[in-house]
């Protein structure tokens, strides 16, 4: 028992009450408060750490962790069976449920985990590059280390406690990051990447089992672990598809063009994964668990959904276009001329992550809605795609990969509104209502950007980023401001509602009931 108001993971919220829809909608603006802490704290550090290690170390070992990582979130996934999003998608939660799910959970990854170490040195044969096959091996550990806190994070997710979940991945990027570049200070060459993912992975789990009231008893439920299959195992399906669409293109770039050019593509294709992270799956991650409450209220959650829609645009769009047009000077300023092969890359993928924030969103809505199966169909169509068309740009270089990626993410962008449309009765037009301020007003922000850009071009880096940003930004603000009032108003509530309302004290811990 903690000294904090404690709560039930299996309580239910009874949405005809005003009360508890006000009070969820407030939990849900606090949820999104700290996953934009933790999603913009994490990132600034990761970038900063980034920035530093590019300095310290050489495209090629970027690009050999880079394609190490492809395998490992491959069997990753597999890992852990679905069983995050079975337990936040679970209307009725027993404790029984979460016993079954870590133990299942852990002594999968230890297979999956040891699979991957075997295969390290046949998968580096193939790819012909034989140091790939010691970092392989050692990237494996990352399994079954993030495996043991899979129940923690799901407790935490479904509660919507992005609290506890902020805390544990600034920890592990703090930790890691002081390792990573002490390593690399030292002289450890790719290794420091190693020590730098392991240590953090590592300081992750340690938090979240510190800062959650779950910890498993020596109990193991087929029945229900079965029932978390049920919904899980279709999960992994659609997660498996989704990461190799993903990946893929890392995978190729390292397969035939080798680890340096994936290096250079991993500048410029953490960029968008960066601003992904800070924009839309801030919404997305709160979205799910929220969505999956409404399920039963189609009319809340069409609103829901369209205010999802606006705030998720309404952050992202002006950060993309903000990054096509300055993507020059970020790369000059905080990377070094040597990844100048990057810029290309980064402006073409800033595109592709303007429609990652509506697939994103969509995605989610279907998935919460309890039809995987949908996803995984569009998924297997996106994976045939970008595979067929990487396969053809990868002849050409990094930046026909990177349009190859943009492309085939416009086209199938128009799956996922057929399924969210199916599910929830959107309309085409006030779907366009909740996107027009944010696409009007990133054009004009990112025109201003572009005119100053032009005209400091003889200008310092740092000097062309700051002028040109905080004038885009402006614009950018005064156009939300005259265009929709009412948007700007309730943005100024959610973030009113958002903001802790007490000290940065002890995390409240879970009270699990027994069943």
């Amino acid at each position: 028992m903690s000294n904090g108001d404690e709560f039930d993971v299996t309580r239910g919220v009874d949405d005809a009450d005003p009360k508890a829809s006000s009070d969820l909608r407030t939990r849900a603006a606090k949820g999104v408060f700290w996953t934009a802490t933790g999603a913009w704290g994490r990132q600034l550090a990761v970038f900063v750490v980034f920035a530093v290690l590019a300095r310290l170390l050489e495209p090629a070992d970027f690009g050999l962790v880079a394609l190490a990582s492809v395998f490992v979130g491959f069997t990753g996934v597999i890992a852990e069976e679905g069983m995050v999003d079975a337990i936040v998608q679970r209307k009725e939660l027993e404790r029984e449920h979460l016993d079954a799910a870590f133990w299942a959970g852990l002594a999968f990854a230890f297979a999956v985990a040891l699979l991957l170490v075997a295969l390290a040195v046949p998968i580096a044969s193939v790819l012909g590059e034989e140091e790939l096959a010691p970092v392989l091996a050692a990237l494996a550990l990352a399994i079954p280390i993030g495996s043991s806190s899979l129940v923690q994070r799901a407790l935490l997710t479904r509660e919507l406690k992005f609290r506890s979940l902020t805390l544990r991945s600034l920890a592990a990027i703090t930790v890691g990051s002081i390792f990573g570049v002490t390593a690399a200070l030292l002289g450890f060459g790719v290794w420091s990447l190693v020590v730098q993912n392991l240590v953090g992975v590592t300081t992750g789990t340690l938090v979240l089992w510190r800062v959650t009231g779950f910890h498993p008893r020596l109990a193991f439920s087929y029945s229900h672990c079965r029932q978390l299959l049920s919904f899980g195992s279709s999960v992994v399906g659609f997660r498996l598809l989704i990461y190799f669409t993903r990946r893929a293109d890392e995978l190729l770039i390292g397969a035939f063009l080798g680890p340096a050019a994936l290096g250079f593509y991993t500048i410029g294709y953490r960029m968008l994964r960066v601003l992904i992270q800070v924009t839309s799956s801030l919404i997305d991650r709160v979205s799910f668990p929220l969505y999956s409450r409404l399920q039963d209220r189609p009319a809340r959650l069409r609103r829901a959904f369209y205010k999802s829609t606006s705030f998720a645009a309404l952050v992202a769009f002006p950060v993309f276009l903000a990054a096509a047009v300055l993507a020059p000077q970020v790369v000059e300023l905080f990377f070094g001329p040597k990844w100048a092969e990057s810029i290309p890359v980064m402006q073409i993928l800033a595109f592709f992550g303007l429609i990652q924030v509506l697939t994103y969103l969509n995605g989610t809505t279907i998935k919460a809605l309890g039809k995987p199966g949908w996803l995984f169909v569009i998924v297997g169509i996106t994976a045939a795609l970008k595979v067929s068309a990487f396969l053809v740009a990868v002849q050409y270089g990094l930046v026909a990969v990177a349009v190859a990626a943009t492309f085939v993410g416009w086209i199938v962008a128009p799956l996922y509104y057929w399924g969210v449309r199916r599910l929830v009765g959107i309309g085409l037009l006030e779907y366009w209502r909740s996107l027009r301020v944010p696409v009007a007003g990133s054009i004009l922000a990112a025109a201003t950007m572009l005119g100053l850009r032009v005209l400091l071009d003889d200008s310092r880096a740092f000097v062309v980023l700051t002028v040109a940003g905080a004038a885009g930004s402006a614009v950018y603000y005064v156009t939300v401001r005259l265009a929709a009032p009412p948007l700007a108003d309730e943005v100024r509530d959610l973030v009113g509602r958002s903001l802790p309302s007490r000290g940065f004290g002890r995390p409240k811990k879970l009270l699990m009931r027994r069943s």
